[in-house]
């Protein structure tokens, strides 16, 4: 798993650089692995801005949530629990947010409600 920490590091950054082709700035910081887990990241990024390019207010906070989360504003009880207020209703989007946050942290949300969400 990519932890929140990183993760927030690796949105910031791809926010700021997207047009920078995100394979070679992984491949000249990273392993391997990083560059699969940072690839997932912005692919996931990606994907948000795409999902809510009409309603880039959305797409902006979750990125304040990642900047606070990375300035130890907030912690990852925090994180979570503002990224499925802003993504109430996208289960995909939210269920996605997984791939950040480690095991018995995920966020459980049953496929018969979009709705009820729990941490496992």
């Amino acid at each position: 798993y990519l932890d929140t920490g990183t993760c927030a590091t690796v949105l910031i950054a791809a926010q700021r650089n997207m047009k920078r082709s995100a394979a070679s700035a992984v491949a000249q910081k990273a392993s391997a692995d990083d560059a699969l887990r940072k690839q997932d990241a912005l692919t996931y990024l990606r994907e948000l801005k795409e999902r809510l390019k009409d309603r880039k207010d959305t797409y902006d906070e979750f990125l304040e949530i990642m900047k606070e989360f990375k300035s130890q504003r907030i912690d990852t009880e925090g994180v979570i629990k503002r990224v499925k207020t802003i993504f109430k209703g996208h289960r995909d989007l939210i269920l996605g947010f997984n791939q950040f946050l480690p095991k018995v942290r995920e966020i459980y949300c049953p496929e018969n409600s979009i709705y009820a969400f729990s941490e496992v």
